[in-house]
């Protein structure tokens, strides 16, 4: 398998393993707080767990990324080859 050293198509990977179970884990229990509150409120948390949904399924927040981008200025995304996430632990064969 050869790989090549073109960042240009590579997708910036801005939600950290971190991020990734903290969202997912979200996404899990914001229904069941709202279910046991109020039956009728779930429809209102459908946007939030649909987006926090996509979110840890690509790895790419959008939010966090104009964040970045516009209000601290940092114009220069760090882009990680595709599969190649430093926040994963190393496999053993």
């Amino acid at each position: 398998m050869k790989t090549s050293n073109s960042k240009g198509k590579d997708i910036n990977l801005n939600v950290s393993l971190k991020d990734l179970l903290i969202r997912s884990g979200l996404t899990v229990f914001i229904p069941i707080i709202v279910l046991l509150i109020n039956v009728h409120l779930v429809i209102y948390t459908a946007p939030i767990i649909g987006y926090l949904f996509v979110t840890t399924l690509t790895r790419f927040c959008v939010i966090k990324y104009l964040w970045h981008y516009y209000i601290l200025d940092q114009r220069t995304p760090i882009t990680i080859p595709y599969g190649q996430d430093p926040n994963y632990p190393e496999e053993t064969i």
